[in-house]
């Protein structure tokens, strides 16, 4: 009874923080880029509040292996850091008069909201860059490029090997090509035959022994 009294209350104040910490955050960044529309200003809880608590979740029951671990562990603390931030220069520069804030917190703020960003999309890379079976497969590929280098430098040793061979059988084609072309290039056309005053094929062979009688007789 106590334990689920004293979990409600934790996570009843767990959520009133988040929602106050994210109202901050999106008043300054609101304050900060005017001229956008008003939804935008939510997408910066993603790099803020939201991606503080996503982070924290991946971390606890995502993340495959002590590289993924370690970019959503940091990658919440990052976004902790800059939730303070937002909250901070919110209230210090929103209109109170009771505190002077620091000189250049508006500042740092504004390069806090484009670095945060920046950083996050970088994390999101990083973290499917270093999934286990991503980074089995771009070990294998490794592999397979220093096997492909080491053949390509093996390659003019084994052809000075068999150079002589290869040229042979290379010459042999060549030259049966050639001994090819010549042939067909030198080989004489057919005679057309001969035709008479009708325009009649007359044979050749035919005349020649008429005329072989006619010398006898």
């Amino acid at each position: 009874m106590h334990k689920s009294i004293a979990r409600g209350l934790f996570y009843g104040v767990a959520t009133v923080l988040i929602l106050w910490t994210a109202s901050l955050t999106y008043t300054f960044v609101k304050t900060a880029l005017p001229q956008v529309h008003w939804v935008v200003p939510l997408f910066a809880l993603v790099v803020f509040d939201v991606g503080m608590l996503a982070w924290l979740k991946v971390f606890l029951d995502y993340a495959q292996g002590s590289g993924q671990r370690a970019v959503a562990l940091i990658m919440c603390l990052v976004d902790f850091l800059g939730v303070g931030l937002m909250v901070l220069s919110e209230i210090l520069l929103g209109g109170q008069t009771m505190v002077t804030a620091p000189e250049n917190l508006g500042e740092y703020a504004i390069w806090g909201i484009a670095i945060w960003t920046v950083v996050n999309v970088g994390a999101i890379i990083a973290f499917h860059l270093l999934e286990p079976g991503v980074r089995r497969t771009m070990a294998l590929r490794t592999e397979m490029d220093l096997v492909f280098d080491e053949a390509l430098k093996k390659l003019p040793t084994k052809r000075a090997a068999v150079s002589g061979q290869l040229s042979d059988q290379l010459s042999d084609g060549m030259l049966a090509q050639l001994v090819s072309e010549l042939a067909t290039k030198t080989t004489p056309a057919a005679l057309p035959a001969a035709q008479n005053s009708n325009g009649k094929a007359v044979s050749m062979a035919s005349d020649n022994h008429q005329g072989a009688k006619d010398f006898l007789s």
